[in-house]
């Protein structure tokens, strides 16, 4: 896969793409997580992780992170953390809860 320095418009651009849009357009973006202190990849399609080596999250993935963010507290960076981890080791896939 071909990579590249994003000018700053691009960069604006993603940013203020939607999930739908960001689904549907076959991108996939490196950025570093501060918060995990790690690089990972954005991927708009989960054909897309193949293309890449290191821990890929889809859309799907980022919204699973999210609606669980407030029962991972008060340790949030710590459980983050690990479920990325346990992510890269397993080359695994988050799923929704059963509840959702």
């Amino acid at each position: 896969m071909n990579t590249y320095e994003p000018d700053p418009d691009q960069v604006q651009q993603l940013l203020l793409m939607t999930t739908e849009r960001f689904r549907s357009s076959g991108l996939v973006v490196k950025i570093y997580s501060e918060l995990l202190e790690t690089e990972l990849f954005l991927i708009s399609d989960a054909a897309l992780a193949k293309e890449v080596e290191g821990v890929t999250y889809t859309p799907e993935e980022v919204e699973v992170l999210a609606k669980i963010r407030y029962a991972l507290k008060p340790h949030y960076r710590e459980r983050l953390q690990k479920i990325h981890e346990a992510k890269k080791a397993f080359d695994g896939t988050l799923l929704p809860c059963e509840n959702d």
